[in-house]
């Protein structure tokens, strides 16, 4: 997590996003939703109070056998932390 201490990010995502995984067929078999994930830079963007689309990368936690194709957008709240 890149984001600065004094902000918190949350994906506030209305939509599912559909990912395409590239692998053999037996290493797709292997993972589930849970191994997922699509990851934000928030270093790079301009934080303020509000709600933004990012694009993400896509990370896969499985044993290196699986990778996403494609760009993906989140829409996540930047938030100053209290």
């Amino acid at each position: 997590n890149n984001t600065r201490s004094d902000f918190t990010v949350k994906s506030v995502q209305d939509r599912d996003i559909s990912v395409t995984v590239i692998g053999t067929a037996e290493a797709i078999e292997k993972i589930s939703a849970e191994n997922i994930l699509i990851e934000v830079d928030t270093a790079r963007k301009t934080i303020s109070g509000d709600t933004k689309v990012i694009q993400g990368k896509v990370v896969i936690s499985d044993d290196g056998a699986c990778w996403a194709s494609g760009k993906y957008d989140v829409k996540v709240t930047v938030s100053a932390v209290e």
